[in-house]
């Protein structure tokens, strides 16, 4: 898809004109209310959000689309890791599984209400509860983060033609608005 990137605004940087693929544009609050426009997906052990591109709309040059339908910025950590890149992550961020499993970074309540307390608040509250409230460590709650990845959504793929004429529109508009 050639044309996606011709539309991006162009930048000086280093006394060259580059394009500038940092633009970023987002699905608008509005789109996403009308949820039958996406459909969702959970992804499977080891996809990547090319073969989700191409498995859904029948090409990888619509990648861009399924991170612009998640509000994925990062494509790597943004995107739901298998089990060894995610211990791989977990390593690389905190030395150690172990290490990640041992940092206590809080607590939770167990109402319910998922209310988190700093380790402090804990350690100088008077709660009467706080018997109740859950420790909350590095690996669980990067665990959890990850997990919440595994489903997403994808823009219905009758709208990904028109919603990739919107985009370069939006980008164009974009260039004249910025060179003005």
């Amino acid at each position: 898809m050639p044309q996606y990137f011709e539309s991006f605004p162009e930048i000086t940087y280093d006394n060259f004109e580059v394009k500038n693929i940092l633009s970023r544009v987002k699905v608008s609050d509005v789109a996403k209310e009308f949820l039958t426009n996406f459909l969702p997906y959970t992804i499977k052990e080891g996809d990547k959000p090319y073969q989700v591109a191409f498995d859904y709309y029948d090409s990888v040059d619509y990648i861009w689309l399924v991170y612009l339908s998640n509000d994925i910025i990062d494509p790597v950590y943004g995107w739901h890791l298998d089990t060894r890149e995610f211990e791989k992550y977990i390593i690389k961020k905190y030395g150690s599984i172990g290490a990640a499993k041992a940092n206590l970074e809080g607590y939770k309540d167990n109402d319910g209400t998922g209310r988190k307390y700093s380790i402090d608040t804990f350690t100088l509250s008077s709660d009467p509860n706080k018997s109740n409230w859950i420790p909350i460590y590095s690996y669980d709650r990067e665990d959890e983060e990850n997990e919440a990845k595994l489903t997403i959504r994808l823009l219905d793929k009758r709208f990904a033609n028109q919603a990739q004429k919107n985009l370069v529109a939006l980008l164009n508009e974009w260039t004249i608005t910025k060179t003005r």
